[in-house]
């Protein structure tokens, strides 16, 4: 699981040289307290060198620059990877090109790291140039094709302090190696029966395929009214049971995910629940 940089972040130079060295040792050394929980590397834009870090002082001007230790630039070189999405990873690709986010607080300030952060279900990291990036969660409001706007948390860091924050969360993610569908989201069918709440349970199950943990939407549930918990049972061969508590009917749905144990399953249902509960 990699980080995601936050090209926002350069939008606010430092005040002098001294301070822009200060602060991409700081981003050094979030990275490196996050790769001591797990995660792997810092993914970029190819302009990534090009920006500033306080006036006159680029990201390349820094490479070259002899007062800086060797450490810190073979740490930078060590971990970065570009773009910020893996070639070949056409499902997220397609994803992000469908879609649209922009900061909440500013609503004519369009993100691209922040939203392939939340594409990924990573953390986004940034440069702490200014007191809006100093949180280990920043709001986004996201919408991809064919869905409603929605107010996205995306989990972020640019303190060592946001890493502690996020630290058990890392762990649970990748303790289980969990496995991803090839399937491409139209090849994954949807059956639900002709009941009431249909088209409420298509509209859901349409924004569950887009989950890379769903391979198919089974059926759907028998009404569970007195149910009050998103993630109703999960099974040993990958399906799991979600119950949409937020509907006076308990309506709900039988999903087949990529889960080859109890285990892997339960891991996954609770992936689908940080993205998914009250998501209808």
């Amino acid at each position: 699981m990699d980080f995601i940089f936050n090209e926002l972040c350069f939008g606010n130079v430092a005040t002098d040289i001294h301070a822009g060295k200060k602060g991409i040792n700081n981003l050094l050394q979030v990275c490196k307290k996050g790769r001591e929980s797990g995660m792997s590397r810092l993914a970029i834009r190819t302009d990534f060198y090009e920006q500033y870090l306080a006036e006159n002082y680029c990201v390349r001007d820094w490479l070259s620059d002899p007062s800086v230790t060797r450490t810190y630039k073979d740490l930078l070189l060590s971990i970065v990877r570009h773009p910020y999405i893996e070639d070949g990873d056409t499902s997220t690709e397609e994803r992000f090109i469908s879609s649209y986010g922009f900061l909440n607080e500013e609503k004519n300030t369009s993100v691209e790291g922040l939203a392939v952060a939340y594409l990924y279900k990573t953390i986004a990291v940034s440069l702490c140039s200014a007191e809006k990036w100093n949180s280990h969660e920043i709001d986004i409001r996201f919408s991809e094709a064919d869905s409603e706007d929605q107010n996205i948390k995306v989990r972020h860091a640019s303190q060592i302090s946001h890493i502690e924050q996020h630290k058990d969360w890392i762990i649970s993610r990748l303790g289980i190696k969990l496995a991803v569908t090839d399937l491409q989201i139209q090849q994954k069918a949807i059956s639900l029966r002709d009941d009431h709440g249909k088209d409420l349970l298509l509209k859901f199950s349409k924004k569950l395929i887009r989950s890379p943990y769903v391979t198919r939407v089974i059926n759907s549930l028998p009404f569970n009214p007195h149910n009050n918990d998103f993630v109703k049972s999960c099974y040993p061969d990958g399906r799991v049971e979600l119950v949409l508590t937020g509907t006076d009917q308990g309506l709900g749905l039988v999903i087949q995910t990529t889960g080859t144990t109890l285990l892997e399953t339960e891991a996954v249902a609770a992936i689908l629940r940080e993205e998914f509960n009250n998501e209808y």
